[in-house]
Protein backbone atom coordinates (compact mmCIF):
# COMPACT_ATOMS: atom_id res chain seq x y z
CA UNK A 1 0.00 0.00 0.00
CA UNK A 2 1.45 3.15 -0.56
CA UNK A 3 0.29 6.85 0.08
CA UNK A 4 1.05 9.64 -2.33
CA UNK A 5 1.34 13.15 -1.37
CA UNK A 6 2.23 16.24 -4.17
CA UNK A 7 4.46 14.50 -6.97
CA UNK A 8 5.45 16.84 -9.45
CA UNK A 9 5.72 14.60 -12.87
CA UNK A 10 7.74 17.37 -14.67
CA UNK A 11 11.51 16.02 -13.96
CA UNK A 12 14.57 14.96 -15.46
CA UNK A 13 15.57 12.80 -12.74
CA UNK A 14 13.54 11.04 -10.10
CA UNK A 15 15.36 10.52 -7.09
CA UNK A 16 14.15 8.08 -4.10
CA UNK A 17 15.22 8.59 -0.55
CA UNK A 18 14.75 5.75 1.79
CA UNK A 19 13.77 6.75 5.22
CA UNK A 20 13.34 3.79 7.17
CA UNK A 21 14.20 5.06 10.82
CA UNK A 22 12.72 7.75 13.34
CA UNK A 23 13.54 10.24 15.59
CA UNK A 24 14.35 7.81 18.41
CA UNK A 25 17.28 6.52 16.69
CA UNK A 26 19.21 9.54 17.92
CA UNK A 27 21.76 11.59 15.90
CA UNK A 28 21.29 9.44 12.18
CA UNK A 29 18.05 9.99 12.47
CA UNK A 30 18.27 13.98 12.24
CA UNK A 31 21.47 13.25 9.80
CA UNK A 32 19.42 12.00 7.14
CA UNK A 33 17.08 14.71 8.18
CA UNK A 34 19.96 17.22 7.67
CA UNK A 35 21.29 15.86 4.22
CA UNK A 36 17.97 15.95 2.74
CA UNK A 37 17.57 19.54 3.45
CA UNK A 38 21.22 19.83 1.94
CA UNK A 39 20.42 17.88 -1.27
CA UNK A 40 16.95 19.96 -1.89
CA UNK A 41 18.80 23.32 -1.24
CA UNK A 42 21.17 22.55 -3.63
CA UNK A 43 19.99 20.40 -6.64
CA UNK A 44 18.66 21.86 -9.67
CA UNK A 45 15.14 22.00 -10.31
CA UNK A 46 15.94 19.12 -13.03
CA UNK A 47 16.80 16.91 -9.98
CA UNK A 48 13.46 15.77 -8.23
CA UNK A 49 13.39 14.07 -4.47
CA UNK A 50 10.88 11.75 -3.40
CA UNK A 51 10.44 10.45 0.15
CA UNK A 52 9.54 7.11 0.81
CA UNK A 53 9.12 5.92 4.26
CA UNK A 54 7.80 3.03 6.16
CA UNK A 55 7.63 5.36 9.33
CA UNK A 56 3.84 7.03 9.48
CA UNK A 57 5.30 9.16 11.83
CA UNK A 58 8.09 10.56 9.49
CA UNK A 59 5.52 12.43 7.09
CA UNK A 60 4.72 15.00 9.43
CA UNK A 61 8.42 16.32 8.75
CA UNK A 62 7.89 16.81 5.30
CA UNK A 63 5.77 19.30 3.41
CA UNK A 64 5.88 17.60 -0.12
CA UNK A 65 6.80 14.76 -2.54
CA UNK A 66 6.25 12.13 0.35
CA UNK A 67 5.41 8.10 0.00
CA UNK A 68 4.40 6.28 2.54
CA UNK A 69 4.98 2.85 2.27
CA UNK A 70 4.32 -0.72 3.83
CA UNK A 71 6.26 -4.01 3.30
CA UNK A 72 4.24 -7.11 3.36
CA UNK A 73 5.53 -10.44 5.39
CA UNK A 74 7.12 -11.81 1.80
CA UNK A 75 9.18 -8.41 1.59
CA UNK A 76 10.26 -8.88 5.35
CA UNK A 77 11.16 -12.03 5.27
CA UNK A 78 13.14 -11.91 1.68
CA UNK A 79 14.84 -8.55 3.35
CA UNK A 80 15.84 -10.70 6.24
CA UNK A 81 17.32 -13.43 4.62
CA UNK A 82 19.04 -11.60 1.70
CA UNK A 83 22.07 -11.08 3.67
CA UNK A 84 22.41 -14.88 2.47
CA UNK A 85 25.02 -14.73 -0.97
CA UNK A 86 23.34 -17.96 -1.86
CA UNK A 87 19.60 -16.30 -1.49
CA UNK A 88 20.50 -13.45 -3.27
CA UNK A 89 21.91 -15.75 -6.04
CA UNK A 90 18.22 -17.43 -5.59
CA UNK A 91 16.42 -14.29 -6.17
CA UNK A 92 18.42 -13.14 -9.09
CA UNK A 93 18.32 -16.27 -10.72
CA UNK A 94 14.17 -16.00 -10.76
CA UNK A 95 14.77 -12.00 -11.03
CA UNK A 96 12.30 -11.39 -7.89
CA UNK A 97 11.68 -8.30 -7.08
CA UNK A 98 9.88 -6.55 -4.16
CA UNK A 99 6.72 -4.69 -3.94
CA UNK A 100 8.89 -1.66 -2.45
CA UNK A 101 10.86 -1.83 -5.43
CA UNK A 102 8.31 -2.89 -7.75
CA UNK A 103 6.47 0.22 -6.57
CA UNK A 104 10.06 2.47 -7.43
CA UNK A 105 10.13 0.79 -10.39
CA UNK A 106 6.44 1.89 -11.03
CA UNK A 107 6.94 5.13 -9.97
CA UNK A 108 9.88 5.41 -12.24
CA UNK A 109 12.25 6.18 -10.13
CA UNK A 110 15.85 6.62 -11.95
CA UNK A 111 18.23 6.56 -8.66
CA UNK A 112 17.62 5.49 -4.87
CA UNK A 113 19.53 7.31 -2.00
CA UNK A 114 19.58 5.47 1.30
CA UNK A 115 21.11 7.96 3.82
CA UNK A 116 21.80 5.06 6.14
CA UNK A 117 23.44 2.14 6.03
CA UNK A 118 20.53 -0.70 5.41
CA UNK A 119 20.48 -4.61 3.96
CA UNK A 120 17.44 -3.55 2.22
CA UNK A 121 19.70 -2.64 -0.38
CA UNK A 122 20.92 -6.33 -0.46
CA UNK A 123 17.28 -6.68 -2.59
CA UNK A 124 17.25 -3.77 -5.24
CA UNK A 125 18.07 -5.34 -8.31
CA UNK A 126 17.21 -3.22 -11.30
CA UNK A 127 17.22 0.48 -9.87
CA UNK A 128 20.98 1.63 -9.13
CA UNK A 129 21.30 3.12 -5.82
CA UNK A 130 24.10 5.16 -3.52
CA UNK A 131 24.53 4.47 0.21
CA UNK A 132 26.20 5.87 2.98
CA UNK A 133 28.84 4.99 5.40
CA UNK A 134 29.43 7.04 8.21
CA UNK A 135 31.77 5.33 10.06
CA UNK A 136 34.31 2.88 9.99
CA UNK A 137 34.93 2.18 14.02
CA UNK A 138 33.97 -1.17 13.29
CA UNK A 139 37.45 -1.91 12.40
CA UNK A 140 38.89 -0.26 15.16
CA UNK A 141 36.80 -0.85 18.47
CA UNK A 142 35.65 -4.57 18.96
CA UNK A 143 36.32 -4.09 22.29
CA UNK A 144 32.49 -3.45 22.36
CA UNK A 145 29.54 -5.26 22.33
CA UNK A 146 27.73 -2.90 20.13
CA UNK A 147 30.68 -4.23 17.37
CA UNK A 148 30.98 -7.87 18.50
CA UNK A 149 32.11 -10.57 15.94
CA UNK A 150 28.36 -10.70 14.18
CA UNK A 151 28.04 -6.62 13.65
CA UNK A 152 31.76 -6.77 12.28
CA UNK A 153 30.93 -9.59 9.96
CA UNK A 154 27.48 -7.94 8.93
CA UNK A 155 29.35 -4.80 8.18
CA UNK A 156 31.59 -5.43 6.31
CA UNK A 157 29.72 -7.98 4.01
CA UNK A 158 27.30 -4.58 3.64
CA UNK A 159 29.92 -2.19 2.78
CA UNK A 160 31.47 -4.91 0.38
CA UNK A 161 27.71 -5.23 -1.01
CA UNK A 162 27.42 -1.85 -1.75
CA UNK A 163 31.05 -1.15 -3.05
CA UNK A 164 30.72 -4.05 -5.51
CA UNK A 165 27.22 -3.09 -6.17
CA UNK A 166 26.19 0.76 -5.53
CA UNK A 167 26.62 3.47 -8.10
CA UNK A 168 27.95 5.94 -5.34
CA UNK A 169 28.85 5.87 -1.70
CA UNK A 170 28.25 9.17 0.65
CA UNK A 171 30.41 9.59 3.78
CA UNK A 172 30.73 13.27 5.70
CA UNK A 173 34.17 13.40 6.04
CA UNK A 174 37.86 13.29 3.59
CA UNK A 175 39.24 11.55 5.93
CA UNK A 176 36.70 8.69 5.78
CA UNK A 177 36.36 8.86 1.85
CA UNK A 178 40.45 7.71 1.65
CA UNK A 179 39.77 4.70 4.30
CA UNK A 180 36.61 3.71 2.31
CA UNK A 181 38.01 3.95 -0.99
CA UNK A 182 41.17 2.20 0.06
CA UNK A 183 39.39 -0.98 2.45
CA UNK A 184 36.70 -1.12 -0.28
CA UNK A 185 38.40 -0.95 -3.39
CA UNK A 186 35.98 2.12 -4.47
CA UNK A 187 36.73 4.71 -6.61
CA UNK A 188 37.39 7.66 -5.50
CA UNK A 189 35.49 9.37 -7.86
CA UNK A 190 32.32 7.94 -6.57
CA UNK A 191 32.58 8.92 -2.89
CA UNK A 192 31.24 11.86 -1.52
CA UNK A 193 32.14 14.01 1.34
CA UNK A 194 28.94 16.27 2.25
CA UNK A 195 29.38 17.10 5.81
CA UNK A 196 27.15 16.69 8.58
CA UNK A 197 25.17 20.39 8.59
CA UNK A 198 22.84 20.82 11.41
CA UNK A 199 20.30 23.99 11.16
CA UNK A 200 20.01 26.21 14.24
CA UNK A 201 15.75 26.00 14.84
CA UNK A 202 13.86 28.51 15.70
CA UNK A 203 12.63 27.68 19.82
CA UNK A 204 10.91 29.19 22.69
CA UNK A 205 13.47 30.36 25.15
CA UNK A 206 12.82 29.53 28.68
CA UNK A 207 14.57 31.04 31.77
CA UNK A 208 16.80 28.24 33.48
CA UNK A 209 19.01 29.25 36.51
CA UNK A 210 20.70 25.81 36.26
CA UNK A 211 24.28 25.26 35.56
CA UNK A 212 24.95 21.88 33.57
CA UNK A 213 26.66 19.92 30.97
CA UNK A 214 25.11 18.58 28.32
CA UNK A 215 25.36 14.51 26.52
CA UNK A 216 23.36 14.02 24.13
CA UNK A 217 23.89 10.56 23.25
CA UNK A 218 22.01 7.11 23.57
CA UNK A 219 23.32 5.09 26.00
CA UNK A 220 25.88 2.22 24.30
CA UNK A 221 28.89 1.63 25.80
CA UNK A 222 30.93 3.14 22.76
CA UNK A 223 29.63 6.57 23.98
CA UNK A 224 31.98 6.11 27.56
CA UNK A 225 29.67 8.02 29.51
CA UNK A 226 31.81 5.99 32.13
CA UNK A 227 34.70 9.21 31.82
CA UNK A 228 32.21 12.16 32.50
CA UNK A 229 31.36 10.04 36.24
CA UNK A 230 34.56 9.91 36.86
CA UNK A 231 35.59 13.28 36.25
CA UNK A 232 32.98 15.00 38.11
CA UNK A 233 33.63 12.56 40.84
CA UNK A 234 37.10 15.01 40.92
CA UNK A 235 35.23 17.50 40.61
CA UNK A 236 32.54 16.77 43.22
CA UNK A 237 35.31 17.24 45.89
CA UNK A 238 35.17 21.44 45.76
CA UNK A 239 31.86 22.47 47.61
CA UNK A 240 31.80 25.36 46.05
CA UNK A 241 31.20 24.22 42.71
CA UNK A 242 27.23 24.31 41.59
CA UNK A 243 26.63 22.16 38.32
CA UNK A 244 25.55 18.88 36.98
CA UNK A 245 25.59 16.64 33.96
CA UNK A 246 22.54 16.02 31.81
CA UNK A 247 22.66 12.69 29.58
CA UNK A 248 19.65 12.56 27.00
CA UNK A 249 18.94 9.30 24.69
CA UNK A 250 17.66 5.67 24.22
CA UNK A 251 18.89 2.66 26.06
CA UNK A 252 20.75 0.66 24.21
CA UNK A 253 21.63 -1.90 27.30
CA UNK A 254 24.03 0.21 28.95
CA UNK A 255 21.94 2.39 30.98
CA UNK A 256 21.84 0.10 34.08
CA UNK A 257 25.43 0.11 33.94
CA UNK A 258 25.44 3.83 34.02
CA UNK A 259 23.12 4.38 36.92
CA UNK A 260 25.09 1.59 39.04
CA UNK A 261 28.27 3.80 38.33
CA UNK A 262 27.01 7.37 39.81
CA UNK A 263 25.22 5.38 42.67
CA UNK A 264 28.62 3.93 43.82
CA UNK A 265 30.32 6.98 43.36
CA UNK A 266 27.08 8.46 46.03
CA UNK A 267 26.74 11.25 42.69
CA UNK A 268 22.90 11.24 41.99
CA UNK A 269 22.96 15.58 42.94
CA UNK A 270 25.31 15.75 39.88
CA UNK A 271 23.64 13.92 37.19
CA UNK A 272 19.69 13.42 35.39
CA UNK A 273 19.82 11.07 33.07
CA UNK A 274 17.04 11.67 30.95
CA UNK A 275 15.28 9.26 28.15
CA UNK A 276 14.80 10.00 24.39
CA UNK A 277 13.79 13.61 23.99
CA UNK A 278 11.95 15.41 21.28
CA UNK A 279 13.93 17.76 18.93
CA UNK A 280 12.14 20.86 20.86
CA UNK A 281 13.56 19.98 24.63
CA UNK A 282 16.77 19.08 22.74
CA UNK A 283 17.15 22.77 21.93
CA UNK A 284 16.24 24.17 24.72
CA UNK A 285 19.00 21.57 26.32
CA UNK A 286 21.61 23.51 23.92
CA UNK A 287 20.41 26.64 24.33
CA UNK A 288 20.61 26.40 28.35
CA UNK A 289 23.59 24.29 29.02
CA UNK A 290 27.37 25.52 30.17
CA UNK A 291 29.01 23.43 27.44
CA UNK A 292 28.79 20.15 25.26
CA UNK A 293 31.31 17.27 26.34
CA UNK A 294 31.36 14.45 23.91
CA UNK A 295 33.44 11.58 25.01
CA UNK A 296 32.45 8.47 22.35
CA UNK A 297 35.12 6.35 21.07
CA UNK A 298 33.36 6.54 17.69
CA UNK A 299 34.61 8.99 15.16
CA UNK A 300 35.66 10.93 13.60
CA UNK A 301 32.58 12.90 12.67
CA UNK A 302 29.59 13.53 15.63
CA UNK A 303 26.88 15.61 15.25
CA UNK A 304 26.53 17.17 18.93
CA UNK A 305 29.72 18.99 18.50
CA UNK A 306 28.63 20.88 15.19
CA UNK A 307 25.20 21.80 17.09
CA UNK A 308 27.58 22.81 20.06
CA UNK A 309 29.08 25.32 17.54
CA UNK A 310 25.62 26.27 15.84
CA UNK A 311 24.58 26.92 19.36
CA UNK A 312 28.12 28.83 20.14
CA UNK A 313 28.89 26.72 23.17
CA UNK A 314 31.89 25.41 24.54
CA UNK A 315 32.87 21.84 23.28
CA UNK A 316 34.96 19.32 25.02
CA UNK A 317 35.56 16.16 22.27
CA UNK A 318 37.93 13.47 21.55
CA UNK A 319 41.91 14.47 20.94
CA UNK A 320 42.09 11.50 18.42
CA UNK A 321 39.06 13.32 16.10
CA UNK A 322 41.36 16.72 15.82
CA UNK A 323 41.77 16.04 11.82
CA UNK A 324 38.26 16.47 11.50
CA UNK A 325 37.49 19.40 14.31
CA UNK A 326 40.85 21.19 14.54
CA UNK A 327 41.89 22.08 18.33
CA UNK A 328 41.76 25.87 17.55
CA UNK A 329 37.74 25.16 17.90
CA UNK A 330 36.99 23.29 21.10
CA UNK A 331 39.05 22.02 24.34
CA UNK A 332 40.53 18.47 23.19
CA UNK A 333 40.91 15.61 25.66
CA UNK A 334 42.34 12.43 26.08
CA UNK A 335 38.62 10.33 26.45
CA UNK A 336 40.14 8.05 28.89
CA UNK A 337 41.69 10.33 31.13
CA UNK A 338 39.14 11.82 33.84
CA UNK A 339 41.91 14.44 34.81
CA UNK A 340 42.23 16.15 32.10
CA UNK A 341 38.20 15.87 31.09
CA UNK A 342 37.41 17.39 34.87
CA UNK A 343 40.40 20.25 33.91
CA UNK A 344 38.61 21.68 30.83
CA UNK A 345 35.07 21.34 32.36
CA UNK A 346 36.58 23.15 35.77
CA UNK A 347 37.82 25.73 32.68
CA UNK A 348 34.27 25.83 31.43
CA UNK A 349 32.72 25.88 34.94
CA UNK A 350 34.86 29.36 36.00
CA UNK A 351 34.61 31.02 32.82
CA UNK A 352 37.94 30.48 31.38
CA UNK A 353 36.81 28.72 28.12
CA UNK A 354 39.16 30.48 25.14
CA UNK A 355 36.80 33.00 23.47
CA UNK A 356 38.35 32.63 20.31
CA UNK A 357 37.35 28.74 20.15
CA UNK A 358 33.82 29.60 19.95
CA UNK A 359 34.47 32.31 16.92
CA UNK A 360 36.77 29.51 15.35
CA UNK A 361 33.55 27.12 15.64
CA UNK A 362 31.75 29.88 13.83
CA UNK A 363 34.10 29.97 11.18
CA UNK A 364 34.36 26.08 11.12
CA UNK A 365 30.64 26.19 10.02
CA UNK A 366 30.91 28.25 7.36
CA UNK A 367 33.61 26.57 5.95
CA UNK A 368 31.34 23.32 6.15
CA UNK A 369 28.47 24.91 4.47
CA UNK A 370 30.87 25.76 1.21
CA UNK A 371 32.18 22.39 1.25
CA UNK A 372 29.08 20.64 1.61
CA UNK A 373 27.54 23.54 -1.58
CA UNK A 374 30.57 22.35 -3.48
CA UNK A 375 30.65 18.40 -3.59
CA UNK A 376 26.49 18.42 -3.41
CA UNK A 377 27.42 19.81 -7.04
CA UNK A 378 29.98 17.58 -7.71
CA UNK A 379 27.42 15.08 -6.92
CA UNK A 380 24.68 16.01 -9.37
CA UNK A 381 27.16 16.24 -12.19
CA UNK A 382 27.59 12.33 -11.44
CA UNK A 383 23.66 11.58 -11.27
CA UNK A 384 23.54 13.43 -14.92
CA UNK A 385 26.29 11.09 -16.24
CA UNK A 386 24.44 7.98 -14.85
CA UNK A 387 21.22 9.32 -16.17
CA UNK A 388 22.11 9.90 -19.65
Amino acid sequence: MAIVINIDKKIIVKIAYIIESTSKSGGSFYQTLNLYDDLIKNFNKNHKIIIYTNKQENLKNFKNNKIFYTLNLIDKIIIKLSIINFFRFFLNFFSFKTSFERLLLKDNIDLIIFPNPTITHYTIRKIKFVSTIFDLCHLDHKQFPEVDTKEFDNREKLYNHLSNNGCGIITNSLILKKQISKRYFFPNKKIFSIPFNPVKKKFKVRKNKEFFFLYPANYWMHKNHEIIIKAVKILSKNKKINFKCIFTGSDKGYLSQINRLISFYNLEEFFELKGFVNENELLNLYNDCLGVVMTSYFGPTNLPPLESFIYKKPLIYNEKFSKEIPEKNCLMININNENELSKAMLKVLNNKYPKNKISNASKYIISKKKETKKEILNFQRFLDQLKN
